[in-house]
């Protein structure tokens, strides 16, 4: 079923989606689908976890073991940002889609969890700014994602190119 609610809501979207079209591109009858979920947005919950939990694991697959911070960091904006440029669906799904979660889940960014990752491993930041810093990198990415999105205007080496120098001015001043 998170599977058909990948394809689903990554096509038509969550408004425009119903049981029926999940239950058929899931090949499960309606009552398969109640023994499992009792509204859609618990399947589209599911479908948001596993594409955050993707985009975790690609980032981290795609860093450089004994890379300095810097190095780490660019691997992490630049795995991201070419993982949702790559795929559409993903973007709507984290980006779009996630918006109709109403149930108080907070929205994890993949993107932040990996940077926070970094930076607690690789700086002597107190936990609040870094918890800043990384929320505010992650934001800049994601509003830049959604330029890019929207009309292509912005290159993906131009969003990494503006995440690395925030990412710079914001550990100068937060004394990394």
């Amino acid at each position: 079923m998170i599977d058909a609610g990948c394809v689903v809501f990554g096509r038509v979207g969550f408004a425009t989606a119903t049981v029926a079209h999940l239950c058929r591109e899931a090949h499960v009858s309606l009552r398969s689908y109640h023994q499992v979920f009792g509204v859609k947005e618990e399947v589209l919950s599911a479908v948001v976890n596993r594409c955050i939990g993707d985009a975790v694991r690609a980032i981290r697959k795609g860093l450089v073991t004994g890379d300095d911070v810097w190095g780490l960091l660019r691997g992490a904006v630049a795995t991201y940002v070419e993982y949702v440029t790559s795929r559409r669906a993903v973007y709507r799904l984290l980006y779009v889609e996630s918006c109709h979660l109403a149930n108080g889940e907070p929205r994890r960014d993949p993107l932040a969890i990996v940077l926070a990752d970094i930076l607690r491993g690789q700086t002597t930041l107190p936990e609040r700014s870094l918890r800043v810093i990384v929320a505010a990198v992650a934001g800049m990415v994601a509003a830049l994602l959604a330029q890019w999105h929207g009309s292509e205007c912005v290159a993906k080496e131009e969003i990494i190119e503006t995440a690395m120098r925030f990412c710079s001015s914001a550990l100068a001043s937060g004394d990394a």
